[in-house]
C-alpha cells in the first residue's frame, strides 16, 4: 500500500495531495501500535499464543513500522517541499523550505 502511494506521487503533479495522504498513514500506523499491544495482551490471555510468539510479533511488527515510516521520511524528502526531518527544529531555527536544485549543486 505504501509503495503504491509513493508509485502514485511520483506519476502525479499533485504531490501535495499524495504527501498529505502519506502523512495521515504515518500517523495510522503510530496510532495502531496501541492497538496492536493491547490485541496482543488478549491473545496472551486468552492463551492463543505464547509470550515467546507475542514477543516476536510485536518485534516484527514494529520492524515493519519502522520500515514504513523510513520509506514515507525518504519519500517526503524526495517530493516535498519541506524536509520533514528539520519540521521539529522550526520552533528553533526558524523555517526551513528546501530550494530546487540546480546546474551548480
Amino acid at each position: 500500500m505504501v509503495l503504491k502511494k509513493i508509485s502514485l506521487l511520483r506519476k502525479d503533479i499533485n504531490t501535495d495531495k499524495h504527501l498529505k495522504k502519506l502523512g495521515k498513514l504515518k500517523n495510522a500506523i503510530e496510532e495502531n501500535s496501541i492497538f496492536k499491544d493491547e490485541h496482543i495482551d488478549i491473545l496472551i490471555r486468552e492463551k492463543q499464543i505464547s509470550s515467546r510468539m507475542a514477543t516476536s510479533l510485536i518485534n516484527d511488527s514494529d520492524i515493519v513500522a519502522g520500515i514504513i515510516e523510513n520509506l514515507i521520511e525518504v519519500t517526503e524528502l524526495l517530493y516535498g517541499t519541506t524536509d520533514s526531518l528539520f519540521e521539529s527544529l522550526d520552533v528553533m531555527v526558524g523555517s526551513y523550505t528546501r530550494r530546487p536544485m540546480t546546474e551548480d549543486d
